[in-house]
């Protein structure tokens, strides 16, 4: 994953360009994960937890990833955000974003 993204810039003066870049970042982290646990895990569910140093920030980012299913939750006594999939409930097709 770090490969794919080392060149992508998640700040600058275009928000909606930096949106666009992390919405992407989030959709390829999250088809990674998924894929690698459906095809070589062993859990039931997996949750993504997110955190960041400025509180600003990740309350901005949860504006855009609530509307992808994440939610609020607590990791180490800090305020994250946060998403479970059941992997029951998920197929092994390729995780498709628009």
């Amino acid at each position: 994953m770090y490969t794919n993204m080392d060149k992508k810039i998640i700040t600058g003066k275009n928000p909606f360009a930096t949106v666009a870049a992390a919405k992407e970042m989030f959709y390829n982290v999250e088809a990674y994960l998924l894929d690698r646990e459906l095809v070589h895990g062993s859990f039931d569910e997996i949750t993504i937890f997110c955190t960041w140093v400025d509180n600003r920030r990740r309350d901005a980012y949860y504006k855009v990833l609530s509307k992808m299913g994440y939610t609020w939750g607590t990791i180490d006594n800090e305020k994250c955000i946060m998403k479970t999939y059941k992997l029951k409930d998920i197929n092994s097709e390729v995780i498709e974003h628009g």
